[in-house]
């Protein structure tokens, strides 16, 4: 399938197809990652060049012809195009800001810094990043999915790809109207931080999950800037009593900011509990609500908070908070004969992770901390409870199970109702299970969330959210399952976690087993074109598992009838090319042999041979449809092909890898399609 001038044809435009590096190093701002080489500082109009560049391609790439509602589309298309990710990394607009916060560095050899919504401002990080130099780029935006009084707040990402002389330059998924000017999708949008964070910290837009800094460090030292460890960024503020100092009162608001809307105004004077920041923001109660206050230089910070708060509730108000410093105290207070309920809150010393009723009307409300209970007789609504002492209380209740890990007891109680209803197979470029699950008693626990573990028989687990969910119904889809595998068990469960369980607290379903392989065995029968395409994919698995030896004693389509079996007797499955095609003969440099990588996947590498001297190849990869139409326009302009086989034209580059190049993940369905290549 190799012909000479290294050109191949495909037969569909690969659409889904984003594992490649694209050749940007003319139409981009250069910035090279080598010590020992100069590095080109963009340019305010090297950057809006670059967000148009971006745009243009991805919706090229993808075959989108919008954006909206794919946000993290858009932004990790951009990630691989500006060679940040060597890889597509998926997920949606609620998952970027998770996708990074734990990793040292990308794939493309970006560092990365971390900066959480709870550790910061929105605007005071932003100030913070745009401080580290003249230029910096490369700053992705994580916006949670939340559900508030204000009402849902859908997950949003959006990638700023420069921060220069306090103009922010980016682009988004949608039209937007941000500093009094209008911006189509895509467009490359210029504002000030104050701008931009109006528009995106406004109460009906997000709630910030975080930002992340892919800081490009040759750029940095060239530019003479700072690390962005060098700046910590944190509000200094924490947990407890405040006293209002502002001589006109401070309002009391239902978010952590300016937008959200004002529920009271708290006089100056008043002191105040407050239980959880956010930013410069502190989570307080006042005259019957609960809200948000801002701390800096408007309060004073008196001390610790007691031991436990005592909160009377009036039906479904609270009334009144006191503190307490035992719990023997907060018990006696809550204990009080009027016909009231109360809520003690533990602030110090516990850690137990969902409310245990005390007594009749008494609810101890947990944190974050370690609790040992004495005594008091506790009864545990679900959940799971973690202590660093044993609780006998707990311990001795019929439907709570003890465990012991790492130091720390855990207490469960499984009272919600969960299991897997449907399974079926996700036939696309690769095999995934698609597992439809129901999941009830969640109504009492706070901002739930449901997801499927999926543990392989190494035991490596895997998290997978929901796809979607409807009156309890949730559906989950695997990672895809490469084709030796498809008969390896997958042990499948249902977690729910919650803010209400603690940091830690979640509660997981039994486990259910299942693979590809087991699938088939139950449905096949169905129908002649569906058998068909069931066998050909347990054949292919089977061979599969004979080339790497895994698991061969056992094929996965020993399940088909004999007649539907068709083993290769030959179990050598690396072709070569029996030519070696030269690419360029205006060059030293050539392309040599092919091969089949046989992998998970299956890909297609590339030798070459010759001296390049100091430049470094690029492998140009053209798909049929473009490589047809840059004949169709040198057709008609009277030139040849080779004229438009150029760099800037290509569908996607390869980088080279010690004398080869590698094409990779090609789907099965895709073996026979046909690409064109070029050493440049």
């Amino acid at each position: 399938m190799i012909k000479k001038r290294t050109e191949k044809k495909y037969k569909d435009i690969l659409k889904r197809m984003l594992c490649f590096v694209i050749c940007i190093c003319s139409l981009l701002p250069a910035v090279s990652v080598s010590t020992d080489a100069a590095v080109d500082i963009p340019t305010a109009s090297d950057i809006v060049k670059q967000i148009e560049f971006t745009y243009s391609w991805a919706k090229r790439y993808t075959g989108y012809t919008t954006f909206k509602n794919y946000c993290a589309h858009y932004v990790n298309t951009q990630l691989l195009l500006l060679g940040i990710n060597t890889r597509y990394v998926g997920g949606n607009g609620n998952d970027e800001y998770d996708n990074y916060k734990d990793l040292s560095y990308t794939g493309g050899g970006r560092k990365i810094h971390n900066y959480p919504a709870t550790n910061s401002t929105f605007k005071k990080t932003l100030e913070k990043i745009a401080s580290m130099g003249d230029v910096v780029t490369d700053v992705l935006v994580g916006f949670q999915w939340t559900s508030t009084t204000a009402g849902k707040k859908y997950g949003h990402s959006f990638l700023i790809h420069g921060i220069i002389d306090g103009y922010v330059y980016f682009s988004d998924s949608f039209n937007l109207t941000i500093g009094g000017k209008y911006y189509k999708e895509g467009a490359a949008i210029k504002c000030t931080i104050d701008e931009l964070v109006a528009y995106y910290g406004r109460d009906s837009a997000y709630t910030l999950e975080g930002l992340i800094w892919f800081e490009d460090e040759a750029l940095t030292a060239a530019i003479g800037g700072s690390s962005g460890d060098d700046i910590p960024i944190v509000s200094g503020e924490k947990a407890g009593v405040y006293n209002i100092t502002y001589s006109a009162g401070m309002r009391l608001r239902s978010g952590p900011g300016v937008g959200y809307t004002s529920l009271d105004v708290m006089p100056a004077g008043t002191d105040i509990y407050v239980t959880e920041i956010s930013g410069d923001w502190g989570y307080t109660y006042y005259n019957g609500k609960l809200g948000w206050v801002c701390l800096p230089s408007y309060t004073r910070r008196k001390g610790d908070l007691p031991q436990f708060l005592v909160d009377t509730h009036q039906g479904d108000s609270i009334t009144a908070r006191k503190g307490c410093v035992t719990l023997g105290a907060a018990v006696a207070v809550a204990n009080n004969p009027q016909k009231y309920t109360y809520t003690i809150i533990a602030t110090a010393d516990v850690k137990l992770t969902t409310n245990i009723v005390i007594g009749t009307g008494v609810t101890l409300s947990l944190g974050s901390y370690t609790l040992d209970m004495g005594s008091y007789s506790l009864m545990l609504r679900g959940g799971t409870v973690r202590s660093s002492k044993s609780l006998t209380a707990l311990k001795n209740s019929g439907n709570i199970s003890e465990t012991f890990s790492n130091g720390e007891y855990f207490y469960t109680a499984h009272t919600v109702d969960m299991s897997f209803t449907a399974m079926n197979l996700v036939l696309g470029d690769n095999v995934a299970l698609r597992m439809t699950a129901r999941v009830d008693g969640l109504s009492d626990m706070k901002d739930p969330k449901v997801y499927m573990i999926v543990t392989d028989s190494t035991g490596i687990s895997s998290e997978h959210p929901a796809e979607s969910a409807k009156d309890g119904c949730y559906v989950f889809t695997s990672n895809e399952i490469p084709a030796r595998k498809m008969g390896e068990p997958l042990i499948l469960q249902i977690c729910v976690k919650s803010s209400s369980l603690g940091s830690v607290g979640e509660i997981r379903s039994s486990g259910y087993v299942c693979s590809p392989a087991d699938y088939v065995k139950a449905s096949y029968g169905v129908g002649e074109r569906f058998d068909n395409l069931l066998a050909s994919m347990l054949n292919y698995g089977s061979e599969a598992q004979t080339y790497f030896n895994y698991n061969s004693s056992s094929p996965v389509n020993k399940i088909l009838p004999s007649d539907k079996r068709k083993v290769s007797n030959d179990s050598s499955l690396l072709i070569r090319a029996n030519a070696a095609p030269v690419v360029d003969y205006n060059s030293t440099a050539h392309i040599t042999s092919a091969q089949l990588v046989l992998l998970d996947n299956v890909a297609l590498r590339l030798h070459s041979s010759g001296d390049s001297g100091d430049a470094k190849l690029t492998l140009l990869v053209w798909s049929e449809a473009d490589y047809l139409a840059l004949q169709k326009k040198a057709d008609a302009a009277g030139k040849d092909i080779s004229d438009y086989l150029v760099k800037g034209n290509q569908t996607y580059s390869l980088a080279d890898e010690e004398g080869s190049f590698t094409l990779e993940d090609i789907p099965v369905k895709k073996f026979a399609d046909t690409y064109y290549f070029k050493l440049c």
